[in-house]
């Protein structure tokens, strides 16, 4: 506890500059790039798994892919009275909160692997997961906004078709999704 700041709690540290030529960086995170994450897309796609499907939702003010994963077994339930209920799971809308990748990547992960209850999960429900809904601001390795200098997490009522559109068309999905009678949209997570 600090007594200079009202007693709050205080982290600081000290750091060497050896190299004056030398460039640094710091991070509270580890960095999850755009790019590992097509990466890692790409891997999983080549697998060619008949539960698994890849598709672009839009693209970024910059062309980025926004993807779109929707992860399910292709056989209807066991009771034909009952349809799959729907997860659906964003991440990264704020480029700093790289976390969340390393979350959305181990859970795409799980999803796709041989466990009994990934395949249990992929039996009985539908998932719909946009893994980065900012690439643009990660690849510019901005913290909170998109390369327009958007929080876009506040542009979900009204977003705009151009600056926001990895918004608009997240907010439109899952707005179809709501809307339809034989689709139980049951959890959304961003």
């Amino acid at each position: 506890r600090s007594p200079r700041h009202k007693r709050n709690y205080i982290l600081s540290f000290a750091f060497a500059f050896d190299k004056e030529e030398d460039t640094y960086y710091f991070a509270y995170c580890y960095p999850y790039t755009y790019t590992y994450l097509q990466k890692f897309l790409s891997h999983i796609e080549a697998q060619n798994f008949d539960f698994l499907q890849r598709e672009v939702l839009c693209r970024t003010v910059q062309h980025r892919r926004i993807d779109l994963l929707t992860i399910t077994s292709p056989q209807p339930l066991n009771d034909k009275k009952q349809t799959k209920r729907v997860i659906f799971i964003t991440a990264r809308v704020h480029p700093g909160e790289s976390p969340a990748s390393f979350m959305c990547h181990g859970l795409l992960s799980f999803l796709v692997c041989d466990h009994p209850y990934a395949k249990i999960l992929r039996n009985n429900l539908v998932f719909k997961i946009v893994p980065m809904l900012n690439p643009d601001g990660v690849f510019l390795g901005n913290y909170r906004c998109s390369s327009m200098g958007y929080d876009l997490n506040r542009h979900w009522l009204n977003p705009d078709p151009w600056a926001h559109a990895p918004i608009l068309h997240t907010r439109k999905l899952l707005l179809e999704l709501a809307a339809d009678p034989n689709v139980p949209l049951d959890f959304f997570i961003d």
